[in-house]
């Protein structure tokens, strides 16, 4: 019982704080207007992207009841008809601090692969380069 009252009372971190449904559909309205995206290279961009699609994949699991319905209606991913798009959703990450540009959380560069989006993998804190 005292584990489970020490985790209700920790701090919620960022990503949890943004995790509800009505929070991500404000997320997701932003990056639709296609904000400009920073000045970084191609291969930059295919890792914030993929650090953006793990972190919201991981907001959305924290708020598991309707996520198949909110999923099929709003992610690009699940339903290619809808307009959200991680690349698009960079800008907004980074405004809302999910996404930190030197930190990266979920994706890194493999070792020895090349600076493309195949070269991607998921793994856990790496900065922006796929430094540990």
């Amino acid at each position: 019982m005292a584990g489970v009252r020490q985790l209700l009372r920790a701090k919620r971190s960022r990503r949890e704080e943004l995790a509800s449904f009505e929070m991500l559909e404000q997320l997701i309205a932003q990056g639709a207007h296609s904000p400009a995206l920073p000045e970084v290279t191609d291969a930059e961009r295919a890792l914030m992207a993929q650090e953006v699609r793990l972190a919201c994949t991981q907001g959305v699991l924290l708020s598991l009841e309707r996520l198949e319905t909110w999923m099929r209606g709003h992610c690009g991913l699940a339903n290619g008809n809808n307009a959200c798009r991680c690349t698009r959703q960079i800008p907004v990450a980074t405004a809302f601090g999910v996404l930190d540009l030197n930190r990266l959380e979920y994706a890194r560069i493999r070792p020895g692969a090349a600076h493309a989006p195949g070269g991607l993998a998921v793994g856990g804190g790496a900065d922006r380069w796929g430094r540990r």
